[in-house]
């Protein structure tokens, strides 16, 4: 449909296709956790950051079905539906 997918928000921004939020997860015990610890961490805080950009420059912010819709996607039917 024309768009492009960019990694920065700002006023050339339409909008914003954002899934569920990633859950924050809880600092491990043991230390060979951490890796997964920081990459989680880092997934959370990005999608606060998009989303706080978003809604600062007032951008609209849809989720994926919602995105689907505007491109105009259906889902194709079951088998015997």
């Amino acid at each position: 449909a024309g768009g492009t997918v960019v990694d920065k928000v700002d006023y050339r921004t339409d909008y914003v296709v954002l899934g569920d939020q990633p859950s924050m997860p809880p600092k491990p015990a043991d230390p060979s956790g951490d890796a997964l610890f920081a990459q989680a961490t880092k997934a959370y805080q990005r999608f606060a950051d998009v989303e706080s950009q978003a809604k600062a420059l007032r951008i609209p912010i849809l989720n994926t079905n919602r995105f689907l819709a505007e491109v105009g996607y259906t889902a194709p039917k079951a088998a015997g539906k």
